[in-house]
């Protein structure tokens, strides 16, 4: 069964739909010691533009045709997620690590997306999907800027965009408890 399916321009929106150099603004901070903005403070929100290479529609499909505002998670090459894990100060993760929790889909934050060629061309590299780094586009802005200009370059199958689905909710459906709580 194939992962991905590449969409006609009539191919409507769904979960799991993979779009490339997708532009949306971000609160800026000089450092990362300095707090993030407060918006309700005029005039002290700063936005930074900010272009990601690959990004996969989160919304769920069965909301598109009446939502305002879609959800997207931000995508990146494998190579660089695994070298940024290896230096990273927080938690460090060797490349082996790396393709032991990350690409086989054991790590609750992560997502692993296989390449995918066509005719020798690599339409999309290995592709590591981070669920904590979410943002939102208004819908008419993806119908009229992003779909026409051919930012869609592929779909997941649905069995694939179901299993995206769920392990994105799974993620953002944690339930924090103190592990000293006295059973009940």
């Amino acid at each position: 069964m194939a992962i991905y399916v590449i969409p006609a321009s009539e191919t409507p929106l769904s979960q799991g739909d993979l779009f490339i150099n997708v532009p949306y603004w971000r609160p800026h901070r000089k450092t990362l010691a300095d707090p993030w903005p407060n918006v309700t403070q005029r005039g002290n929100l700063a936005l930074d533009l900010q272009r990601n290479s690959y990004a996969v529609l989160a919304t769920q499909t069965c909301d598109i045709p009446r939502t305002k505002e879609f959800l997207f998670v931000a995508a990146y090459p494998a190579t660089e997620r695994a070298d940024a894990l290896e230096t990273s100060d927080e938690h460090p993760m060797s490349e082996g690590e790396f393709r032991n929790w990350v690409v086989k889909n054991l790590h609750p934050r992560f997502h692993f997306l296989e390449q995918y060629e066509v005719d020798g061309r690599v339409i999309i590299p290995e592709l590591d999907v981070n669920f904590r780094r979410p943002f939102t586009l208004r819908s008419e802005y993806i119908r009229e800027k992003l779909l026409p200009d051919g930012h869609r370059v592929l779909c997941l199958a649905e069995i694939y965009s179901a299993e995206f689905g769920n392990r994105f909710g799974q993620y953002f459906a944690r339930v924090a408890t103190d592990r000293n709580m006295l059973s009940i």
